[in-house]
This record gives C-alpha cells, sequence and structure tokens, in this order.
C-alpha cells in the first residue's frame, strides 16, 4: 500500500496542477519506498533532490496561475511556498551532512503536501475554474 495516495478530494480541477501534485505524491512514495526498504543512500540521494525539484517547479507554475488570473491569496500562497522550500533545502543539507531521512521527515512532508492541496490548492483551483479557466 502506498505511503501516500492521490485521490478525488485532492483535485483542484485543473489538469496540469493536478498532475503535478500526482507527481509530488508519486516523488513522495518513492522517497519513503526508499527509507522503508534501506534501500540504500544512492536512492534516498537521487529521488530527494527530484522532489525538491520538482516542488519548485509546480510552486513556480502555481504562481503563475495566481498572477496571471489576479489571485487574491497569492501572497498567502507565496509564502506557504517559500516556507516549504526553505524546510525542505534544510532537509537537503542536513542530509548531506549525514542525517538519516526519518518517518517523521516523511510525515511531515505528506502531512505539508495533504494539508496544502486540501486547502489553499483546492481554493485556488475552485477561483480559477469560477473564471472559466479549464
Amino acid at each position: 500500500m502506498p505511503f501516500m495516495t492521490f485521490n478525488d478530494t485532492m483535485k483542484v480541477n485543473i489538469e496540469e496542477i493536478d498532475d503535478h501534485h500526482r507527481t509530488l505524491v508519486s516523488l513522495i512514495n518513492e522517497l519513503y519506498d526508499a527509507v522503508s526498504a534501506g534501500s540504500g543512500e544512492e536512492t534516498i540521494a537521487k529521488v530527494l533532490p527530484e522532489l525538491i525539484n520538482y516542488t519548485m517547479y509546480h510552486f513556480f507554475a502555481e504562481e503563475d496561475y495566481m498572477v496571471k488570473y489576479s489571485y487574491p491569496l497569492y501572497n498567502e500562497q507565496k509564502m506557504e511556498h517559500a516556507k516549504l522550500i526553505e524546510q525542505t533545502f534544510e532537509l537537503y543539507d542536513r542530509f548531506n551532512a549525514g542525517d538519516k531521512i526519518s518517518n517523521d521527515v516523511l510525515d511531515f512532508l505528506k502531512n505539508w503536501l495533504n494539508d496544502h492541496i486540501l486547502g489553499l490548492d483546492v481554493d485556488l483551483g475552485r477561483y480559477l475554474q469560477g473564471i472559466g479557466v479549464v
């Protein structure tokens, strides 16, 4: 059973954003599988930067929608994005310094993504659909 599952409640109904969220869930699951299996630091060293890079790519894409369509909660979303990017870089630095990726870290990533999607991103999706963006 996957660590995290993308489901209908997580859909924002903007295809590009939903596809990004599916990819993020998949990367978190891949990281979880590597940590759980003890499959080696090399797998984690590959997946963790991929997760960080894809997260930044996704945030920039969301923020582009927000700016393009004058989303009123843009500043709140941008601050949340910046906060997570900072936290993931700290995680990456700690990993490179020899710290192990723990289940607590995985739980944090899972909960953050789940809460963010179900809160701010679903609101963004409603806003975009309300103005005719599909």
